[in-house]
């Protein structure tokens, strides 16, 4: 009997005693990227296809588990039970099927060549899609590549998608060309509050007040409702008068149909006064310090501040 009792000993001491003396082993995956390639050459090749997705009448094949690890939006119509889930076939409206193409050939292949002017298209397809990789990938691009003839679209852009870094790099290259900026179709489209934001920047680069006033002229004379007395009062109160020659504003602005009213004259005059006997409105960025009025006994300054409180009457 005690010999059969001394083997069981042995048996259950050569058993690990407790979880922590067991031995973990890790077993590497092997190359990941080489599997990737594997499924987008599958992808290319059209083998265990499983979903359809529709642009603008285009069928794409697809995997749903590369459209879904891609992209929250087809994760979400693919598997939360609407009709999609059980046809596997998702319909996508108002969207470029160049432009699905390009997002689906950056979900299997990591990048794609894509020419400029879509790249608009593109990051409204990423951030519709939900695909944050893609979505900040456009941005960077449109940041590092960002024109002036095309700012004021990237900045309605940025502020659509909640994209604040687009916004202010938008701005910034508006204020930097500000005159280029003013002649684009794209300028008369500015909503009166975004003008007036840009108006009040002391960063806005021109070579002299007038193109502020001019820019303003031009804006307004395109606008169709045109806009109310109070957002036009708000347009005219940024503009620097002081910094206006005296030619400028007895030809060019005493005929300029920006004063409907007396109010909006009276902005003007209470500008100038205000540069006479207080003090001096700040040059903007690559405008000269010119003020119409030398002092507070400058002759001329006065008969001028005499004909444009006439012009308010």
């Amino acid at each position: 009997m005690p010999p059969r009792k001394r083997a069981r000993d042995a048996c259950r001491d050569a058993e690990p005693s407790s979880a922590a003396q067991r031995a973990r082993l890790t077993i590497p995956c092997g190359d990941v990227a080489f599997r990737w390639a594997e499924l987008t050459k599958m992808w290319r090749e059209g083998t265990f296809l499983d979903c359809v997705v529709v642009v603008e009448g285009r069928e794409f094949k697809a995997h749903r588990i590369v459209l879904a690890a891609s992209s929250a939006f087809m994760k979400s119509a693919f598997s939360v039970g609407l009709a999609e889930t059980t046809s596997a076939r998702l319909v996508l409206e108002d969207l470029g099927a160049s432009t699905f193409e390009a997002l689906l050939t950056w979900c299997y292949d990591g990048e794609v060549a894509i020419d400029e002017d879509r790249l608009h298209d593109l990051l409204r397809a990423a951030a519709r899609l939900q695909v944050p990789p893609l979505l900040e990938a456009c941005e960077n691009l449109l940041v590092a590549h960002l024109a002036p003839n095309e700012a004021l679209v990237v900045w309605e852009l940025g502020d659509q998608h909640t994209l604040p870094r687009l916004v202010e790099a938008a701005k910034a290259a508006v204020a930097a060309a500000f005159a280029e900026v003013a002649a684009t179709d794209a300028f008369a489209r500015l909503p009166a509050a975004w003008l007036e934001e840009l108006l009040q920047s002391d960063h806005i680069v021109v070579k002299s007040e007038q193109e502020v006033f001019l820019g303003l002229q031009q804006w307004h004379a395109a606008q169709d409702p045109k806009p109310s007395d109070e957002a036009l009062g708000r347009l005219l109160g940024c503009v620097r008068w002081a910094l206006l020659d005296e030619a400028f504003l007895t030809g060019t602005v005493n005929s300029s149909r920006l004063f409907a009213t007396a109010e909006h004259a009276m902005i003007m005059a209470a500008a100038l006064q205000q540069a006479l006997f207080r003090s001096k409105p700040r040059a903007r960025r690559g405008c000269g310090v010119a003020c119409v009025f030398s002092s507070a006994f400058d002759t001329n300054g006065i008969e001028l501040y005499g004909q444009l409180m006439q012009l308010a009457m």
